[in-house]
């Protein structure tokens, strides 16, 4: 949002004057510069629902797990009672604009001993209701109240930046797990085939019609590929624990939901990026840091107020009653205006105020500036991971080609199995690559949806 956006908004808001604001260059760009850049990758302009973008995934485990992180990560419950408390500063500074009634009754009973002639009993009533209020005339507890309104919407907003940033990270660790489940299947294939053709070769080099060198370096690869196998399991491990740390519960839940789901097979395209504006529009941090601009400036205004006269109208009416006597009613109305003559810390607070306006304002620039880094970022790094993962895919096919030649020049005694051997490690080796390049082509078209601000959905806190 532009910064005339950003001060017209405060002045509607009826917050702060349209001077109230620095003037400077605009920190929004015009336009994203790696969005658009040619690519053989694939952009797609299908409307998507920003709420539950990792629904292209296609994965009914990691939609599972985001709906767990949702209800139960602990971060989430910790900001959302936060929200609450900011719930309640609102509602208190809000009846401070409303007249305040006190009620007042009393009893009391006296005797009073008078020489011979007894005791003298005397019995009060008195009961009192008292009114006063404010009138505001210059603003000061308006300024408090919308300061404390801005402060609250700015809360529900860092609640929603909050699970943006929870989907993308279980999103992200949920790729990396079903990426360790192909990485082991593959692993385990090669062990298997490895093992079996060192079998076949001790069983020729007995024989005498193969080398004893082959078949113990088919060996040895195959206790090669083996040894990957547990640092594998470490690597699932770290990922089912972080995500049970995400989603708020166990271990064995997580364990259960994603245990042997592969990768999507099918190649995700990106989102088209709005304009600038709209993106930074719907990034719940970048608005949370402009309500901070808004609650600051209007902390300002009230602290202007302050400074002058404060006008209010009281009024009490009560009834006393002593002993038999008749009841007596008593009653005052009237205006009561204060101005504060002296008081140098009043214009200190108006002085600290002005200088947390710059802060915020400071902080607003600087979400709107990562936030477009956020989106250039994204979008380049996905384009170079898309391009990356089409060239590996060749590779992979390139290699199964050569160890399919090798193969048959072995077999048709042009060449030892050494070159087979070697063709299929360079063949695992091409696979196993190839998986995680897609692991972080997928992890990446994750991140272009959470820096277009997808999956927030609780907006501003105002109930």
């Amino acid at each position: 949002m532009t910064r005339g956006a950003l001060g017209l908004l405060m002045v509607l808001a009826g917050c702060v004057r349209p001077d109230a604001l620095r003037t400077g260059p605009s920190p929004v760009p015009t336009t994203f510069t790696w969005v658009g850049r040619d690519s053989t990758a694939a952009v797609h302009n299908d409307a998507w629902d920003e709420r539950t973008w990792w629904s292209q995934f296609g994965v009914p485990a990691v939609d599972s797990l985001v709906a767990l992180g949702m209800m139960a990560n602990t971060d989430l419950a910790v900001a959302t009672a936060r929200l609450s408390d900011a719930q309640a500063s609102a509602r208190i500074a809000g009846a401070k604009l409303l007249p305040t009634v006190t009620g007042r009754a009393e009893a009391s009973r006296a005797q009073t001993v008078i020489g011979n002639f007894g005791a003298l009993r005397l019995d009060v009533l008195s009961q009192a209701t008292s009114a006063s209020w404010e009138l505001d005339i210059f603003g000061q507890l308006r300024q408090e109240r919308a300061s404390a309104v801005a402060g609250l919407r700015a809360s529900g907003y860092d609640v929603a930046d909050l699970e943006r940033t929870i989907q993308g990270r279980i999103v992200r660790r949920a790729v990396d797990a079903m990426g360790v489940t192909v990485r082991l299947a593959l692993a385990d294939s090669s062990v298997n085939a490895l093992r079996t053709s060192a079998a076949l070769l001790a069983s020729r080099a007995r024989a005498g019609v193969a080398s004893e060198f082959d078949a113990v370096r088919a060996h040895t690869l195959a206790d090669d590929a083996a040894a990957t196998v547990p640092s594998l399991r470490a690597e699932w491990s770290s990922a089912i624990g972080e995500l049970a740390v995400l989603c708020g519960t166990d271990v064995a839940r997580v364990d259960a939901l994603l245990s042997g789901v592969a990768l999507p097979a099918r190649t995700l395209s990106a989102p088209v990026a709005d304009a600038p504006a709209d993106v930074l529009r719907r990034r719940p941090d970048v608005r949370a840091a402009e309500l901070r601009v808004v609650a600051a400036a209007a902390r300002v205004t009230a602290a202007k107020a302050a400074l002058r006269p404060s006008l209010s109208l009281g009024g009490t009416l009560g009834v006393n009653r002593t002993g038999s006597r008749p009841s007596a009613s008593t009653w005052s109305f009237g205006p009561s205006l204060s101005r504060t003559l002296f008081n140098r810390g009043a214009k200190g607070e108006l002085d600290a105020r002005r200088a947390s306006v710059m802060q915020r304002e400071a902080e607003w620039r600087g979400s709107v500036l990562g936030a477009a880094r956020d989106v250039e970022t994204a979008y380049a790094q996905w384009r170079a991971d898309a391009v990356r993962t089409q060239l590996l895919r060749t590779v992979v096919g390139e290699r199964l080609t050569i160890e399919s030649l090798a193969s048959a020049r072995w077999r048709g005694g042009q060449t030892d199995y050494r070159d087979v051997l070697d063709a299929a490690r360079q063949r695992l080796d091409a696979e196993q690559g190839l998986v995680r390049q897609r692991v972080a082509e997928l992890q990446a078209v994750a991140t272009i949806h959470q820096a277009l601000g997808g999956g927030a959905s609780r907006g501003d806190g105002v109930r």
